[in-house]
């Protein structure tokens, strides 16, 4: 994971994940943490589509790579507002989870 976070990743999305983190709750459940995703740069969603994310189509890519590479995994993508006063190291107001367990 920490290959696909890192170089994969920035092949992908023009830079590094910003973090790998382990779940608390599941030790076999990690995200790639990616504060600034780069399908949400550039698409915005109409209101009246909801929920719908479109950083989905990162966690797709990811799990093509894992399952090409033999690993089984279920990737799901998670968006996660911060709470005011939370900043992340580049100060974006929400990231995007990639979870991986």
């Amino acid at each position: 994971l920490q290959f696909v976070s890192t170089q994969i990743w920035k092949s992908l999305f023009g830079k590094p994940a910003d973090s790998l983190e382990r779940s608390i709750d599941n030790a076999d459940e990690f995200m790639i943490v990616d504060y600034e995703p780069l399908t949400s740069t550039f698409v915005s969603v109409p209101s009246d589509f909801g929920q719908l994310s479109v950083d989905a189509f990162m966690s797709g890519i990811i799990a093509g790579v894992l399952s090409g590479a033999g690993f089984a995994a279920r990737v799901t993508a998670h968006s996660v507002k911060l709470e005011e006063g939370d900043h992340p190291p580049n100060n974006s107001s929400n990231h995007n989870n990639t979870g991986l367990p």
